[in-house]
């Protein structure tokens, strides 16, 4: 039998910022279901699994729906605790999310999980949670890595050997103010992204394309007719059977034409190369070869 000693738990901490915030809806959470710690073991244990689970809770706030999306669930009884930790609110870039440190709060849960009184009865309902957030994480830490050796793939395959002017083309598309009707209602998803995109921001022309090839073809011949808006469209044989990648993107109509055909690929190649890579290992998961 349990024992029936007064259980305890470590006092709140004022709350100076969010992440204090966080520490007291865990420990006002374990209050209300009822749990705490003996006297000897609050200012040590207690206050370690509450810290272990804060930090754990406070890290995957911002990534909770990238997990949710590969179905690593995060168990919807932690809910309460998200949101406190949007990086936007702090006018600060999400940074992606590093699969050391989500090991490393892995690994911390995993800890607490083997600890005794995380055996006992009354610890059970959470220890479920627990583990099943665990398990969660692990699977995402699995997922990514995959993806890191995937990548490390693309970089390593072997270029086929031709010149740049074989393996890239660079097309000016002049503004068409007169559009069939066939084809602006074919084309204006494209456009409508295109022109709510910022000047030099490439989209990737072959997210709009079909699978049936023919079809793909046609719609990549009739782009520079259908577009009404100054553009470029860039064309990039990667190889290795992985097929051609087409982004297009607008450029402001008052920059001088030869200078802008003399800088364009010098300014976009960064942005091209992160794109090009990205793409190819969305086709290697599909298992899409696209001529």
């Amino acid at each position: 039998m349990e024992s029936q000693e007064r259980l305890m738990l470590p006092p709140g901490p004022q709350c100076r910022n969010k992440r204090d915030t966080l520490t007291k809806l865990v420990t006002e959470w374990l209050s209300e279901i009822g749990l705490g710690f003996s006297k000897d073991a609050v200012e040590t244990i207690g206050k370690n699994f509450i810290a272990v689970l804060t930090n754990t809770l406070w890290y995957i706030d911002p990534y909770v729906d990238q997990l949710n999306e590969r179905s690593c669930y995060v168990p919807k009884q932690f809910d309460r605790f998200f949101g406190l930790n949007d990086p936007r609110l702090r006018k600060k870039k999400l940074m992606p999310v590093e699969s050391s440190k989500l090991l490393d709060h892995a690994t911390n849960i995993d800890v607490q999980l083997e600890l005794p009184f995380m055996q006992t009865e009354r610890w059970k309902a959470v220890q479920e949670l627990l583990t099943d957030m665990s398990t969660a994480i692990h699977k995402y830490v699995k997922y990514l890595e995959n993806q890191r050796v995937k990548m490390k793939e693309i970089h390593g395959l072997d270029h086929p050997r031709r010149s740049p002017s074989e393996a890239e083309k660079l097309l000016l598309i002049h503004p068409n103010t007169v559009v069939k009707p066939t084809f602006k209602a074919r084309y204006k998803p494209l456009v409508d992204l295109i022109s709510s995109a910022p000047y030099n921001d490439p989209l990737c022309i072959d997210d709009f394309t079909s699978d049936d090839t023919l079809a793909r073809r046609y719609y990549l011949q009739n782009i520079t007719v259908s577009i009404p808006m100054k553009a470029y469209m860039y064309s990039y044989a990667y190889g290795n059977n992985l097929g051609t990648y087409h982004f297009i993107w607008k450029v402001d109509p008052c920059l001088d034409e030869n200078e802008t055909l003399n800088n364009q690929k010098s300014l976009m190649r960064l942005k091209l190369s992160w794109l090009i890579c990205t793409y190819t290992l969305k086709r290697m998961n599909a298992g899409l070869h696209l001529a």
